[in-house]
């Protein structure tokens, strides 16, 4: 390709062809989402977003409640200008309608890199697409780090996945103020993740000044201009942080040891699975070599994985040099999630590519090969590796190219999807089953309760082999099964909970609830029958305890069909502070 050609086409808009690439955008969606699932939500920490929806922070039953009142310091833009604006049942088609226009916008970042990737005729197009929605290495959560991929309820950092697409689109074609003010308004939707992007921007960057892609003049330039748009972006994230009365303050416990208590793998390599750091060196490594056959224009991916692998890496190391909340909080390993990104995107480029080959019966052989690997199993996308280094010395024999291999790799991944959407579709079934019974209990609870109750909830732990290990006590293995869709239930019962495992991921922002989770947590994990609940909560205030229903000797005031509840015996006390 000539110097011309090659200008072209890295400096050519983002967007080429609008309504094929929009189309292609809602066919990537929609074929992740049949997989990853989305007709249900209220998971996990959407109890965090569904408070911060209802804005229980202003309600006055909720004024002692620390946990609650922290939710004000939420750093994420995307939740507080629909603070207070959601009441009941219509939260969930909210949540659904973002989840997809996530995955939309996260489709449209991958196809602007396309065109980079030398993946140019729609065909081509479509099949990236197609692999990217289907590749087994952006279902659910990365390896050794654990950040948001392909997710079947919404959070506003699977936002960012696809602005951050957006931000190394335009970095590689020189758009300096644009890439800048887009990796803003990811500071606004996720801070850390726009953290990350820094090493990735300054090394394409600096790669298109050393080449003369990008003079130094416009560079500072359109840079100012663009981070000036950013910090304006920004700013309200920013203000939220500064005006949160925990940011700064002296802890005088381990940071550490309280992120190992609540969720160490976000944080620290030593919880990592070996299996799991092995899995991801050789994706990078297999993404590395796939981009390496997209140059010229694969050397902005080339330069993004080297970026977020060292931030990675810095995450490897950073808790044994700094024990800071402000460093430790910036989710270092769960860039992995970025490097995911970026290595699936290179190796659907290359499948699209070799694929498509109409001059190299090898390479489209190939092809169809690496498209089988993304999609066959969850140990596909790393053996990719295997078939880039071997793939200069393979030949393949003539009678196999002559079989109708194409149509058997099109079969096969029909199937496999069939597979998957069936499998997701049974899981939705049972989650929505599980919510709606707690949602039910909290609005019976609403009703029927004094404003100012408390509830004891059953708690787990949310990785109980690892906590056990630290030191809490074993977890009922009765409890797990109940909490189930507990999530919605501060939601809609407008009550305050006594504690559960989802809070203490409140101590990323406001340090100091660690100590009072801390004590709670094993006080409440180390009570082994419906009586000793009842008495312990008769000792703390509170009103109400949710369990199972395999109890003899208390009658429930409310049943479901794993949920009663069960009224303490010195239920009118006043609500415990805190």
């Amino acid at each position: 390709m000539s110097e011309t050609a090659t200008d072209a086409q890295s400096h050519a808009p983002a967007f080429v062809r609008w309504p094929e690439t929009a189309a292609f955008a809602i066919v990537g969606a929609a074929v992740s989402l049949l997989i990853s699932g989305a007709a249900v939500s209220g998971e996990a920490t959407n109890e965090f977003h569904l408070g911060i929806l209802a804005a229980l922070w202003r309600e006055p039953q909720f004024a002692d409640d620390r946990f609650v009142q922290s939710l004000q310091y939420y750093a994420s833009g995307f939740w507080f200008p629909l603070a207070g604006r959601f009441e009941g049942e219509g939260v969930f088609p909210l949540l659904v309608i973002f989840n997809v226009l996530s995955r939309i916008l996260f489709f449209i970042g991958a196809l602007a890199c396309a065109p980079l990737l030398r993946v140019e005729t729609p065909r081509q197009r479509l099949i990236f697409t197609l692999l990217v929605a289907l590749a087994t290495s952006l279902r659910g959560l990365s390896r050794a780090g654990q950040g948001g991929l392909f997710l079947e309820n919404f959070g506003h950092s699977e936002v960012a996945n696809g602005t951050t697409l957006l931000v190394l689109a335009y970095a590689a074609r020189g758009r300096v103020a644009l890439s800048l003010a887009l990796n803003g308004l990811t500071f606004f939707l996720s801070a850390f993740v726009a953290v990350w992007n820094a090493a990735p921007l300054a090394l394409i960057f600096g790669n298109q000044l050393r080449n003369g892609a990008l003079d130094w003049k416009t560079a500072a330039r359109q840079g100012a201009i663009g981070l000036a748009l950013a910090a304006i972006i920004a700013l309200p994230v920013i203000r939220n942080v500064l005006a949160n009365p925990d940011y700064g303050r002296q802890i005088d416990f381990s940071y550490v040891a309280a992120l190992s208590d609540i969720w160490p793998y976000h944080f620290f390599i030593w919880a990592q699975p070996l299996s799991s750091v092995i899995w991801l060196a050789m994706l990078t490594a297999a993404a590395f070599l796939a981009a390496a056959q997209l140059r010229p224009g694969g050397d902005f991916l080339i330069a993004a994985l080297i970026g977020f692998s060292a931030v990675w890496l810095l995450g490897v190391v950073l808790p044994w040099l700094s024990e800071s909340p402000v460093f430790l909080n910036l989710h270092l390993l769960r860039s992995s999630s970025s490097i995911q990104i970026c290595a699936t995107l290179a190796l659907a480029a290359l499948a699209a590519v070799w694929s498509t080959d109409r001059t190299d019966a090898k390479k489209t052989f190939l092809g169809c090969c690496l498209a089988l690997l993304l999609n066959i199993s969850s140990y596909g996308p790393p053996l990719a590796l295997l078939l880039l280094v071997a793939a200069p010395f393979i030949r393949v024999p003539t009678a196999i190219l002559v079989l109708p291999y194409r149509t058997a790799a099109i079969v096969a991944v029909a199937v496999l999807f069939a597979l998957a959407v069936v499998q997701m579709g049974r899981r939705d079934w049972g989650v929505a089953r599980d919510r709606d019974e707690w949602a039910a209990l909290g609005r019976w609870a609403r009703a029927n309760t004094a404003a100012d109750s408390v509830f004891l909830v059953p708690v787990t732990m949310l990785d109980q082999q690892y906590a056990f290990a630290r030191g809490f006590p074993r977890v009922d293995p009765a409890e797990s099964p109940l909490l189930r869709g507990y999530a919605v239930f501060p939601y809609f019962a407008r009550r305050r909970i006594w504690i559960s495992d989802i809070e203490g991921n409140a101590v990323a922002w406001s340090q100091h609830l660690y100590p009072m989770w801390k004590q709670r947590m094993a006080e409440t994990l180390a009570l082994r029958s419906l009586d000793q609940r009842l008495g312990y909560a008769a000792s703390h205030g509170i009103a109400y305890v949710v369990d199972g229903c395999d109890s003899d000797a208390e009658t429930p005031l409310w049943k479901s069909r794993r949920l009663c509840v069960y009224r303490t015996p010195e239920a009118g006390r006043s609500a415990a502070p805190g």
